[in-house]
């Protein structure tokens, strides 16, 4: 068995795992409720529900303003799409924490009643990263042994099967 079968899913567990350590050395050292940290969560959540297809309208509008007679580039594209994403899930992350903070949680003006916010909010980050991580890691496991010509074309199949031995070939350290 290789080392990074180990640490692979020691770097998701960590991933997954700190941010309720984190959550609950908190709420215990300075007697708080978990209510702040689940808060905190809420406010990462609820934006992405309605992110993808107020993006979409800004970048087709974009996209269909423009001179029907000048082709964009798929970088250009992509560079309308990450612009009008990025804008579009910064103006609701905030919208959503100020509303929280000024209607929900009125209450929650000190230091550690915002560390506690912070924290839930990055612990929902980190939880989609562990996810990522961890669903990555399954993939590779299975695909590992598994007859990829199954499932990818002949012309692909040397980058797939170079990208699978360079998963497994990384220095433990970097896992």
């Amino acid at each position: 068995m290789s080392i990074l079968y180990i640490t692979y899913s020691l770097n998701a567990l960590i991933i997954l795992a700190l941010p309720i350590a984190l959550g609950v050395y908190i709420t215990r050292k300075f007697d708080q409720y978990w209510r702040l940290w689940w808060l905190g969560a809420l406010a990462l959540l609820l934006p992405q529900f309605g992110l993808l297809p107020f993006s979409d309208l800004i970048s087709n509008t974009v996209l269909a303003s423009a001179n029907t007679s000048t082709v964009f580039s798929s970088a250009a594209i992509l560079l309308i799409s990450a612009v009008t994403y990025g804008i579009g899930i910064a103006l609701a992350e905030e919208f959503i924490r100020y509303a929280i903070l000024r209607w929900v949680a009125k209450d929650a003006r000190s230091w550690v009643d915002g560390l506690l916010f912070g924290v839930g909010n990055g612990g929902a980050v980190a939880f989609f990263v562990g996810y990522v991580v961890l669903s990555n890691f399954v993939q590779m496991i299975l695909v590992r042994s598994y007859d990829l010509t199954k499932i990818t074309t002949p012309e692909a199949l040397p980058y797939v099967q170079s990208q699978i031995n360079a998963f497994w070939s990384a220095p433990w350290y970097l896992s």
